[in-house]
């Protein structure tokens, strides 16, 4: 009787834990939920069938009890026939959220040219509605003819500054252009009227309606610490970004 039990109490966790739903926060490629397209917000499970176009697609997902989830084609897995279908309790992984990073620069800012380069070499940055980068005013002061810009393809633009932070707004380097996903911008500054690089930047930029649909829905979605969720879900999805104006998003959202 007791084993009996025991078996039955297996059956029934494992139903439960087959039964777990998940909301879509992210979609990258050509992603099918049981034949049919997925879209951010969707509910699914872990027994549905996710089909992937190439082995690059992804799928980014979230649940109070499993927390954030990765969703990625492995081959190995695949069905006998070569398409990249799997069912999803076979392939999900878990991400460890971060500890929160910090402002680009730090509160004190960059005070180096040598550290911004090797800071931005080694990242890509995120650019929200508007990021700033924090730099020493010692170093770098900011003001009528000190100051700092961006190289887009050979025209410049002038970055605006508050306190120690230039600013940059993809709507104003972009203006009358669909503004893209990603871009190669160099990153200038003008000391009285001699201007160099600073550091060459790889920025990814997500539709700013988008994002502010994934944050709202890790800010909802039950778990533990959201902040702190949806600080690493933009550093591990789309890079390094402005965290002040991210949490000013996080705040705006109720």
């Amino acid at each position: 009787m007791k084993h009996l039990f025991a078996i039955l109490l297996l059956a029934f966790s494992f139903s439960v834990f087959s039964q777990e739903t998940f909301t879509v926060l992210f979609i990258k490629g050509d992603v099918t939920i049981n034949g049919e397209p997925v879209a951010r917000g969707a509910k699914i499970s872990t027994t549905d069938e996710v089909k992937y176009g190439t082995e690059q697609d992804m799928l980014a997902a979230i649940s109070p009890a499993k927390g954030r989830v990765i969703l990625k084609p492995q081959p190995d897995k695949a069905k006998a026939n070569g398409e990249l279908a799997f069912v999803i309790n076979d392939i999900f992984m878990p991400v460890k959220s971060n500890a929160m990073t910090r402002a680009i620069g730090d509160d004190m800012g960059f005070a180096d040219d040598f550290v911004v380069q090797a800071y931005f070499s080694r990242r890509q940055l995120a650019l929200l509605d508007t990021t700033g980068i924090a730099f020493d005013l010692e170093e770098y002061p900011m003001d009528d003819s000190h100051g700092f810009s961006i190289n887009l393809d050979g025209k410049i633009y002038d970055l605006p500054y508050d306190d120690n932070k230039a600013l940059i707004v993809p709507q104003e380097i972009f203006e009358g252009d669909e503004i893209p996903e990603e871009a190669d911008l160099e990153l200038l500054y003008n000391d009285g009227g001699d201007r160099r690089k600073v550091a060459d930047l790889h920025v990814l930029i997500p539709d700013f309606d988008a994002l502010v649909e994934e944050i709202e829905i890790i800010k909802k979605s039950g778990l533990d610490h959201p902040w702190n969720n949806v600080s690493s879900y933009i550093q591990d999805t789309y890079g390094h970004t402005d965290q002040s104006r991210l949490q000013a998003i996080f705040l705006s959202i109720q």
